[in-house]
């Protein structure tokens, strides 16, 4: 199972809702179905990682790219998958495949 790593902070959360900005490096072996990302208290810190998310919003340089944040179960709210889609395919829009370590992501996250 991939994961985006190398998530570092560009704007530390601030705010009700608390609105913060990242920067993460795609995985290198992408999951059919989005690959995972931690967004945690745990995994961040607390003055930067999410309780609970709410929203994310995920742009690249590729701009044929879309995504979609799929939240995790209850019990783990501050994880979940990024799910890539592909439009410059001829059917535009097959999900995306391979690996993606070389790819870096900004999302901008809304939650508590």
């Amino acid at each position: 199972m991939g994961a985006f790593t190398g998530v570092s902070v560009l704007s530390p959360g601030c705010g009700v809702p608390k609105v913060a900005t990242f920067q993460a490096t795609g995985p290198a072996s992408y999951d059919a179905g989005g690959s995972v990302i931690d967004l945690s208290i745990a995994t961040l810190g607390a003055g930067v990682g999410f309780a609970r998310v709410d929203n994310v919003t995920v742009s690249s340089g590729t701009a044929a790219h879309s995504f979609n944040y799929v939240r995790a179960a209850s019990g783990a709210a501050a994880t979940g998958k990024i799910v890539i889609k592909d439009h410059s395919v001829a059917d535009g829009g097959d999900e995306i495949s391979g690996n993606l370590s070389a790819v870096t992501f900004f999302l901008t996250v809304t939650g508590v």
